[in-house]
């Protein structure tokens, strides 16, 4: 039986040293167990991770939902509430509040809550462009919800009851160059030209979003798959 009104995070790392003392320091006010799931990592992420009570595991990396997923599986996860976070993410003070609050009083039907991310490239915060409030269903009831198992862009996805927009925000920081930056995103476009494939494969691999997941989270996903990616190719960078 879960234990109630408790939030175990669960953090995807490799080598993060850079980033992962910064993300447990600060959800550490909201959190009883934080579980980081590491793919080999060959730099000090599993020193700092362990220093700060977090629960170490590995497991060889295919994908971000596959990861997430082994963790759910595999890290006795008893509490009431899950939460997921990157390891260069971190959460303000007013999100703590707002999450503190959330786990006290929600009530039996909510099972989820969004947050609003920010994304910030080189020190500044992106706000403009479509870059912010990007709302993200991130903290979920156990066995309430599930994770899609998409190579990219992938949601945690609200089965049954419903989700709240929280106040405050997770930032979405990364202290890398700008090098790093360009090579993940190449390695983003890779995965998803995977995922238009397998829809082309297999039609039933759409977006499995549901109405209990959030009405900005499934507009920004009809968007993306049933206006831009059916637009002539000459159009989309516009």
């Amino acid at each position: 039986m879960p234990s109630r009104n408790k939030i175990t995070a669960v953090i995807l790392t490799y080598n993060e040293q850079v980033h992962v003392s910064r993300c447990i320091k600060s959800i550490a006010p909201i959190v009883d167990r934080v579980v980081i799931v590491d793919s080999y990592s060959s730099d000090k992420t599993k020193e700092l991770s362990t220093n700060l009570g977090g629960d170490f595991y590995q497991n060889a990396f295919v994908n971000q939902a596959q990861q997430f997923q082994w963790a759910m599986d595999n890290c006795n996860i008893q509490t009431e509430w899950v939460m997921r976070l990157d390891a260069d993410e971190y959460i303000d003070g007013e999100l703590t509040r707002s999450i503190l609050d959330f786990v006290a009083s929600a009530d039996g039907d909510c099972n989820g809550a969004i947050l609003n991310r920010r994304h910030v490239f080189l020190g500044k915060w992106v706000r403009f462009g479509g870059r912010y409030p990007l709302p993200m269903l991130r903290l979920f009831r156990k066995g309430t919800a599930h994770i899609e198992q998409k190579w990219m862009d992938e949601h945690i996805v609200l089965d049954s009851g419903y989700s709240v927009e929280l106040k405050g925000g997770f930032y979405d920081d990364n202290l890398n160059s700008v090098s790093w930056f360009i090579d993940k995103h190449n390695k983003y476009a890779t995965r998803e030209m995977i995922d238009i494939m397998l829809r082309k494969i297999h039609s039933a691999s759409d977006s499995t979003m549901t109405p209990n997941t959030g009405l900005k989270i499934r507009l920004k996903r009809l968007l993306k798959e049933r206006v831009y990616q059916r637009l002539p190719y000459f159009l989309r960078p516009l």
